[in-house]
């Protein structure tokens, strides 16, 4: 039987775009454990970091975090942090994960040739819209791999309040403004863990959903310029996922395709909640003053 040279071509642009993807998120990888951990002043806003050059290129050139693994933070730690105001780190090794991820899912969507044939404010638009979503799969996939049920971050550590309640750490202050129990934090968290177990999701099925996530032209006030250009991202990422599929799950791989874009949704009602959230702890003036963490919380519809 001969293979059409259609065929062969086609398969082979897939899998070169699927290595791209897994290379990118090995350097991703990298940048979350290397030894870059900058004052509070560095996580600028959305504009500023749009035109600094790629952080991600520069991990071999920063070298890893030293120290690691880390011992484990506690409420009352963290607690002395805020309240201190303090513009660095908690310490040269301890990084502040929730900001420190989102300036990666920002540093991670730069690498993106398409980012650069729209126009700045589109580019905002659309981080504001993407960014958790990606700082969350990246959390949960790195959770995954390290057969961790619970978010794992590279220094060793977990979320505080996500540990077991034997471990007699009081909630954090603000579960009382979500009106949520911990258990029901602990499971919104813990979701994305959950469903890539229970699918067995593989890195080049991860690779390409998180590109899919990125390549998000539903925002109001994307130019027609900028969603037709995401779109084709979209359309080039999603017909690589479902060929992969179909290649690697036969019979089972349309649902399985299916089942990963459904994650979508619970992604969703997560960046919601998280930016929710973040309007309370304003109003309340709870929390650190991150510019970076202020311009994604905006709301993109």
């Amino acid at each position: 039987m001969v293979v059409p040279t259609e065929v062969i071509s086609m398969d082979n642009a897939i899998d070169k775009l699927i290595d791209g993807l897994v290379y990118l998120e090995i350097k991703v990888d990298g940048f979350r454990s290397c030894a870059y951990n900058p004052p509070n002043s560095e996580y600028k806003q959305l504009k500023y970091l749009l035109d600094q050059q790629s952080l991600i290129g520069q991990v071999d050139r920063i070298g890893p975090m030293p120290n690691w693994p880390l011992r484990q933070i506690t409420h009352e730690e963290m607690a002395a942090y805020h309240k201190s105001q303090s513009p660095l780190p908690i310490t040269p090794e301890r990084k502040n994960w929730f900001v420190y991820d989102i300036l990666t899912s920002v540093e991670y969507a730069k690498t993106f040739m398409f980012m650069h044939q729209i126009d700045k404010e589109d580019q905002i638009l659309l981080l504001r819209a993407v960014v958790l979503k990606l700082m969350h799969l990246n959390q949960s996939f790195f959770s995954y791999e390290n057969k961790f049920d619970i978010i794992l971050h590279p220094d060793g550590t977990v979320p505080p309040h996500l540990l077991d309640k034997h471990c007699n750490f009081p909630p954090p202050e603000h579960f009382k403004y979500i009106n949520k129990t911990p258990e029901d934090v602990k499971a919104e968290w813990t979701s994305s863990i959950k469903a890539f177990a229970t699918y067995g999701m593989d890195k080049k099925e991860y690779v390409l959903f998180k590109a899919i996530t990125l390549c998000n032209s539903s925002i109001s006030g994307l130019s027609d310029h900028a969603k037709e250009i995401v779109d084709r991202e979209k359309e080039k990422y999603s017909q690589a996922l479902m060929k992969y599929c179909l290649s690697n799950r036969g019979m089972k791989g349309p649902s399985h395709y299916a089942a990963i874009i459904a994650l979508s949704n619970g992604l969703e009602s997560k960046q919601k909640n998280q930016k929710d959230l973040h309007v309370i702890l304003r109003m309340q003036k709870k929390g650190f003053v991150h510019e970076l963490v202020d311009d994604v919380m905006e709301e993109s519809i």
